[in-house]
């Protein structure tokens, strides 16, 4: 029996296909030596907004990590 928990968005948690392997390289990028100096002033910026929001509202806050990786993704690309 397949139990589905709505992360399958989440990389670590998603099988070895097209969709990991894109991921996996936006990561790589994201993340080398360096490059985290350069995001992270809106790295603290959107945590702040996220930590602020789970403090507002916590009962949804799958909404709310949701929402965080989704402002996310266009800084690392």
């Amino acid at each position: 029996m397949k139990v589905r928990t709505k992360w399958e968005w989440l990389v670590p948690l998603t099988r070895y296909t097209e969709f990991w392997r894109q991921a996996r390289k936006l990561l790589d990028r994201g993340l080398r030596t360096g490059a985290l100096a350069v995001y992270k002033p809106v790295l603290e910026t959107k945590a702040h907004i996220l930590l602020v929001r789970l403090l507002e509202d916590p009962d949804v806050w799958e909404a709310h990590i949701e929402q965080f990786v989704i402002f996310l993704l266009p800084s690392f690309g």
